[in-house]
């Protein structure tokens, strides 16, 4: 897609291709001063227009890796009655584009979620007024894109005012183009399942549970499917919804395998919103443990006040692995803990050692217990 105008064909719908852009009085103060670094805001009827950036007279600023400009937005007019705010961001193919954030006046980050589109090698990103934490409303605001290399030309946006119908119908739209991009609109569930784990495998998480989402409309109580929804999601962070569907999961397969697989999704996705009871529940009935499951178990089981059973896990886990010296920390802290209970001051001073051992092969926890501990300023020089 080479002009971003395309983007938005959607609003065919609404009006013909040929008919003007529909565009009302913009409710954004003049800056055609600085119009090649700022932001129109528009009023968005038929299409959505887009305000052209012209990268070769953006400023950057480099930053950790990244590739940052601010673009300024002046709202001079509340949204109109039964209109909300909304931004879209067009991502063209080979884009070195990383993320975005919107700040009010005060330079506060403003976003909580969004929607995102893939078509092809293209990406579109839509974030509405429901999806920030506060009103957009007349003042000054500032969008920033961070990208990963200095662009030459790359992503296009347009904030304005729309309807909630005509951006659900949009949003619906782009929806199925994505669909029809993936696999052919009558492919059964079982291969969009099959597309889901693909992507999980190549690290895309994202269009894997778009996948996994439409094989689930196509065929509801399936395993492989509520697993990989609960797998997508735990990927992503939504541990709630992981653990919604590792459960639905689970009631769907008496699997040896598909049992044991769903008992490790559970357990991790516990260990992540820290209920230690669950993780031990799950991965105790689990086998085949990696050394990131032993850790958890055995971080699950330190805080439960299982200090033996924890340093008996927390030992499995080999020293050339990259969890064995915060392991070692977390065992010397189960033998400190054994040892408070027995009042066995010999104990204690066998925990210091391993938490100073731990220390040397590199556990910033451990440095961070000794410093306090010690009543340090700074942790000590374990060279």
């Amino acid at each position: 897609m080479k002009k971003v105008t395309s983007f938005f064909l959607l609003f065919a719908i609404f009006a013909s291709c040929n008919q003007s852009r529909g565009k009302t009085e913009s409710p954004v103060q003049d800056t055609s001063a600085v119009q090649d670094t700022s932001l129109t805001y528009y009023h968005i009827t038929n299409e959505v227009e887009y305000t052209e950036l012209d990268y070769s007279k953006l400023t950057f600023e480099e930053n950790e890796d990244l590739y940052s400009v601010s673009l300024p937005f002046i709202v001079t007019e509340t949204a109109p009655e039964g209109e909300f705010f909304w931004l879209a961001l067009y991502v063209p193919k080979d884009s070195k584009f990383h993320g975005w954030a919107i700040f009010n006046a005060n330079n506060v980050f403003i976003c909580r979620s969004y929607n995102y589109y893939y078509i092809g090698d293209e990406s579109y990103m839509l974030q509405e007024q429901s999806w920030l934490t506060e009103q957009i409303t007349q003042g000054e605001y500032t969008l920033r894109l961070d990208f990963k290399e200095k662009p030459i030309n790359d992503v296009q946006v347009s904030v304005g005012y729309s309807t909630k119908e005509k951006f659900k119908e949009y949003a619906e739209l782009l929806s199925q183009k994505e669909l029809d991009s993936i696999l052919s609109s009558n492919s059964t569930a079982e291969q969009w399942s099959e597309k889901g784990y693909e992507y999980i495998e190549q690290g895309e998480s994202m269009r894997a549970l778009k996948c996994f989402f439409h094989a689930n409309k196509l065929q509801p109580d399936d395993f492989k499917i509520s697993y990989g929804l609960g797998l997508c999601h735990y990927y992503n962070g939504n541990y709630k919804l992981a653990i919604d569907y590792g459960s639905e999961a689970l009631a769907l397969t008496a699997d040896k395998d598909a049992l044991e697989n769903t008992y490790k999704l559970l357990g991790v996705t516990y260990y992540e919103v820290e209920n230690y009871l669950k993780v031990d529940k799950y991965l105790s009935k689990a086998s085949n443990m990696t050394p990131y499951l032993y850790y958890v178990l055995g971080i699950s089981k330190y805080n439960l006040g299982q200090y033996q059973n924890a340093m008996l896990i927390l030992n499995k886990i080999e020293k050339d692995d990259k969890l064995y010296a915060n392991a070692q920390y977390y065992r010397a802290l189960s033998l400190w803990k054994k040892g408070d209970k027995i009042s066995g001051e010999s104990t204690k001073d066998a925990a210091i050692i391993l938490i100073e051992r731990a220390a040397e092969l590199g556990s910033e926890e451990a440095k961070e217990w000794l410093k306090t501990y010690y009543n340090l300023e700074v942790a000590p020089d374990t060279n």
